[in-house]
């Protein structure tokens, strides 16, 4: 395990903005919601040595660590990336890799979740989320790190799908387990909805409620640590991104309700598709989401940017993607891209007219079966309309990124002013595979 303590640690990891970076400028004094690309233990150690922690500490200090870490299924998970607007045409794409075998994954675990119980504040709590395989390791991996004592709760969540067995009863549960950093931590006592067969009229104390959508009537009952009301993402979920593993955001509402108030820090280091990032925005918390694979990042990025249009339309709230970087620059040069100028009446606007995508992470037989056009690769794109590299932040003015029901992508901007000789503007270009592109276009 590597030593936190160690000045060479402290200097040799850094985070660095070399990706998208959507930020109000009036709020540069403000907390700024963070996406981290990288190794977790890198991310982790980062956090811990870089003026980060003084950000943290200064925003009360993360009072809520979720993690879903891969279940050592001993397979890769692969999922479906679809290409542009073709309804019918997508490519494989292995999102994470889960076959590190026992003692590996659990060394693995064991140095993260030392670094997350530091990176905790001293109220704070950790939700750690793992099945029938894993959850044995976990309960002493813990007990060994967080004491004993500081165990909540064993949540199970119950659920039904698909799948039995002749030869064991049907596994149709996970285990969230829940420790404490201290005795003094956060919890908001929750409440569910208990079904009834019809209304008792018990007492006023306890009011009874009809659904209209359910037909059933219901009260409200203290949350037990067995969790059967929250359904998992099915095929025909509304949220369903395609991203493996991906949970509910019912699911994590409950969780950050619980260990959270408003305007509190919630951190996941395991993100994937950014569902903790999406419920923490929705319920008015500051979070940090980190994952190492580029597709996660951008699924988690695009995700933040459609509830933020959705919500708050013309707003662009305060968020930033950061790459963890050692010796180069995470998504550089993985492809390449055209832009064509046009000015107007002394403004300019940008239209996308190339890009070539990087073959060669692909397997040879998608390489062979795909034909299509290039901007069917473009996933987003944003313009900086003052473009400062020296404090390697990008502030994305204007952007254009596709959504779930609509793939449709804007290949040309609006017009921005600009001053001949002194303006920098600033192009970058995401494809599906989720690699970054920077580019600088002096005018």
């Amino acid at each position: 395990m590597k030593d936190i303590n160690n000045e060479k640690e402290k200097n040799y990891y850094h985070l660095d903005k070399q990706s998208f970076f959507y930020q109000n400028k009036t709020l540069e004094d403000t907390w700024v919601n963070k996406i981290i690309q990288g190794d977790n233990i890198d991310v982790l150690h980062a956090l811990l040595t870089s003026p980060l922690i003084d950000q943290i500490k200064k925003n009360g200090g993360i009072k809520l660590i979720y993690i879903d870490p891969p279940f050592e299924v001993g397979t890769n998970h692969k999922m479906k990336i679809d290409i542009g607007n073709a309804k019918n045409h997508s490519i494989g794409f292995v999102a994470y890799t889960d076959n590190r075998g026992k003692e590996k994954f659990i060394e693995f675990m064991r140095e993260r979740l030392v670094l997350m119980r530091e990176l905790l504040s001293s109220d704070g709590s950790l939700y750690l989320h793992c099945d029938w395989r894993t959850s044995g390791w976990f309960r002493l991996l813990l007990d060994e790190i967080f004491g004993e004592n500081n165990l909540i709760n064993e949540n199970i969540w119950s659920y039904k799908t698909g799948g039995i067995s002749k030869r064991s009863f049907a596994k149709k549960h996970d285990t969230i387990f829940l420790y404490s950093k201290s005795t003094k931590y956060i919890f908001n006592q929750q409440l569910y909805k208990s079904w009834q067969k019809k209304k008792y009229n018990y007492s006023k104390k306890y009011p009874e409620y009809f659904d209209e959508k359910e037909g059933r009537w219901y009260h409200l009952a203290v949350c037990r640590d067995v969790w059967d009301d929250i359904y998992p993402i099915g095929t025909e979920n509304k949220e369903r991104l395609g991203y493996p593993s991906q949970k509910p955001e019912s699911l994590l509402e409950r969780i950050i309700k619980t260990s959270t108030n408003e305007g509190d820090i919630v951190a996941d280091f395991f993100s994937g598709s950014g569902t903790t990032a999406s419920v923490a925005e929705r319920l008015c918390r500051k979070w940090i989401l980190s994952d190492i694979g580029s597709k996660a990042i951008n699924v988690s990025k695009n995700r933040i940017l459609n509830i933020l249009d959705d919500t708050f339309k013309e707003k662009i709230n305060s968020f930033e993607v950061l790459n963890l970087t050692k010796n180069q620059s995470l998504g550089q040069n993985s492809f390449d891209f055209n832009v064509k100028t046009n000015i107007q009446d002394g403004k300019v606007s940008f239209e996308l007219n190339d890009l070539v995508p990087n073959f060669d992470k692909l397997p040879i037989h998608e390489k062979e079966e795909i034909n299509l056009n290039w901007s069917d690769w473009v996933d987003s794109w944003a313009i900086d309309c003052d473009l400062n590299l020296s404090s390697k932040s990008f502030v994305a003015n204007w952007y254009s990124v596709r959504k779930k029901d609509d793939k449709s992508i804007d290949l040309k901007t609006n017009y921005f002013k600009y001053t001949l000789g002194k303006s920098k503007f600033g192009v970058v270009v995401t494809d599906i595979l989720g690699n970054t592109v920077l580019k600088e276009i002096f005018l």
